[in-house]
Formats: C-alpha cells, sequence, structure tokens
C-alpha cells in the first residue's frame, strides 16, 4: 500500500496511463472529495495515518466510481490487476 489516500492514489492502480477527458478528471476530483471526507469522518478529525483495513472500504467504493464512469474503450486497455 502507498502512503497516498485517496481517489488518485487508487486511479494511479486501477487506470495506470489510460487517459481521461476533462468531464472524466472533474468526475475523478469528486470522487476523491467524497473520499477524502469520508476519511475525515472515519478518522473523526484525528490526526493518524488510517489503517488499511480502514482504507480498504473507501478504496473498494472509489475503485467502483473510477470503473463506473469509464469508456468501453477504456476499460478494454486497462492494465492489467496486481
Amino acid at each position: 500500500m502507498s502512503d497516498a489516500a485517496g481517489a488518485f492514489a487508487v486511479a494511479a492502480r486501477l487506470i495506470g496511463d489510460v487517459s481521461l477527458t476533462r468531464s472524466q478528471w472533474a468526475q475523478l476530483r469528486a470522487i476523491d472529495r467524497r473520499y477524502q471526507q469520508a476519511l475525515f469522518t472515519l478518522l473523526g478529525g484525528a490526526q493518524r495515518a488510517p489503517t488499511a483495513a480502514e482504507l480498504a472500504p473507501l478504496d473498494d467504493a472509489a475503485a467502483r466510481d473510477i470503473v463506473a464512469m469509464l469508456t468501453p474503450e477504456q476499460l478494454k486497455v486497462l492494465p492489467p490487476r496486481q
């Protein structure tokens, strides 16, 4: 797991170098905002690093939202999952 927590980190792992449209970048920013708000709520504002168990459901939700915004052509060129 990387030190970065957020939808941008999830997107980097999930879609690699797949090019996004302006609209998709806006969607990704919105997904990240929801991610960061959920993380802040989860931590209750505590100044500590989240655990992997705490990040897993947030990462899963972000991944679902990211895949949902991709076009069929983009889905075809996704890098293999590790």
